[in-house]
C-alpha cells in the first residue's frame, strides 16, 4: 500500500510540471513582449502561449498506442527528458523562433504526462485506494501552478525581472522528475502481464503491495487481459519453486491455485452446462454457449486438471515451511 502511494505521488510530478508551466508563461509573457518587441503582434503572443497546447494535442493522438507497445515507464521517462530539454531551450531562447520550439517541446512533455500518469497510477494502485490515488494528478497540477505563481511574483519584485530565468527554472524540478522516473518508478504490472512477462509483473506487484502473496491479483490481471494466448492459467498463478525452498512452496501454491480454480470450474459448470430452465409455460432452453465461452471453459477445465495433478505430486524435499514452523 505504502509503496503504491509513493509510486503514484512520484509519477504525478509530471502533472505538477504541467501546472508549473501553465503559470510560468502567464507571468512571463509581459516581459517577453517587451524584450522581443511584440506589442503590436497579438497573434504571435497568442501563438507563444498556444504552442504548448498544440504540441500536447499532437502527441496525445499516438501516445496511447505507443505506450501499449513500449510500456508506460519508458514514456514517462521520455516526458521527463522532454521537460528538461524544454526548460534548457527556454533558458537560452535567443530568438522568438527558439522560444516557439521550446514551447512545442514542452507541449510534447505535457501531453505525455497528462495522458499517461493517470493510466499509470490506475494500473499500479491497489483497488481499495485506486480512486483516492487517481486524484493525485489534479492535486499536483494545482500545486505546481500555485508554486509557480508564487515564484513569478517574487521574481517580479526584482529591479529587472528576467523572463528566461522564470521559464528556465523548470529545469530544476524536471531533473528531479528524470531521476524519479529512471531510478524509482517500476513498469506497470498490468502492462507486463499483457505482454506475457509474468515473472516481472509478480516482482513489481510484490514491491508495490509490500507482501509476497500476490497470486490472486496476478490471476485477476491475467484473466481480465486474456494474457498469454494459449498459455495455461497455471503458468501465471503458480510461480517456479525457488531453489532453496525445495519445491514445497511450489506445492503449496499448487494447492491454493487448485482450490481457486476448482471453485471457478464449479461456478462455470453451474452457470453453463448444468443450467436448468425455469419452470412454467414460458420456459426456454438454456442458451448455447458461444464458441469463445466454450473455449474458455475448456481452458479452465484443462488448467484445473493440470493444477490438480501438480498439487498431488509428492514433495521430494521434506517438510514444507509451514510444517517446520509448526514443529517449533
Amino acid at each position: 500500500m505504502r509503496g503504491a502511494a509513493l509510486v503514484a505521488l512520484a509519477a504525478a510530478l509530471g502533472n505538477m510540471l504541467q501546472g508549473w508551466d501553465n503559470a510560468t508563461i502567464a507571468g512571463s509573457l509581459l516581459y517577453i513582449k517587451r524584450d522581443f518587441g511584440l506589442h503590436g503582434q497579438p497573434a504571435l503572443q497568442g501563438l507563444l502561449v498556444a504552442t504548448s497546447l498544440i504540441g500536447a494535442t499532437l502527441i496525445t493522438t499516438f501516445s496511447g498506442p505507443l505506450s501499449d507497445r513500449v510500456g508506460r515507464r519508458p514514456m514517462l521517462v521520455a516526458s521527463s527528458l522532454l521537460y528538461t530539454l524544454a526548460g534548457l531551450l527556454m533558458l537560452w531562447s535567443p530568438t522568438v523562433g527558439v522560444l516557439l520550439l521550446a514551447r512545442l517541446v514542452d507541449g510534447f512533455a505535457v501531453g505525455l504526462a497528462v495522458t499517461l500518469v493517470p493510466v499509470y497510477i490506475s494500473e499500479t494502485a491497489p483497488p481499495e485506494v485506486r480512486g483516492l490515488l487517481s486524484t493525485l494528478p489534479q492535486l499536483t497540477g494545482s500545486t505546481g501552478m500555485f508554486l509557480s505563481y508564487c515564484m513569478v511574483f517574487a521574481m517580479t519584485l526584482a529591479p529587472s525581472p528576467n523572463w528566461r530565468v522564470m521559464m528556465g527554472v523548470l529545469v530544476l524540478p524536471s531533473l528531479v522528475y528524470v531521476a524519479v522516473t529512471v531510478f524509482f518508478l517500476p513498469e506497470s504490472p498490468r502492462w507486463l502481464v499483457s505482454k506475457g512477462r509474468m515473472k516481472e509483473a509478480r516482482v513489481v506487484l510484490r514491491m508495490l503491495r509490500g507482501r509476497e502473496d500476490v497470486d490472486g491479483e496476478m490471476a485477476l490481471l491475467a484473466e481480465g487481459l486474456g494474457a498469454g494466448g494459449e498459455t495455461a492459467i497455471e503458468e501465471y498463478i503458480v510461480g517456479p519453486a525457488p531453489e532453496d525452498d525445495g519445491g514445497d512452496q511450489h506445492a503449496l501454491h499448487g494447492h491454493v491455485a487448485a482450490g481457486q480454480l476448482a471453485r471457478q470450474h464449479r461456478r462455470a459448470v453451474a452457470d453453463g452446462q448444468h443450467a436448468r430452465p425455469p419452470a412454467g409455460p414460458r420456459s426456454r432452453a438454456p442458451r448455447r454457449p458461444s464458441r469463445h465461452e466454450a473455449r474458455r471453459r475448456r481452458q479452465r477445465q484443462h488448467a484445473f486438471h493440470q493444477l490438480w495433478q501438480h498439487a498431488q505430486r509428492p514433495r521430494r524435499h521434506g517438510l514444507g515451511r509451514g510444517e517446520r514452523r509448526a514443529q517449533r
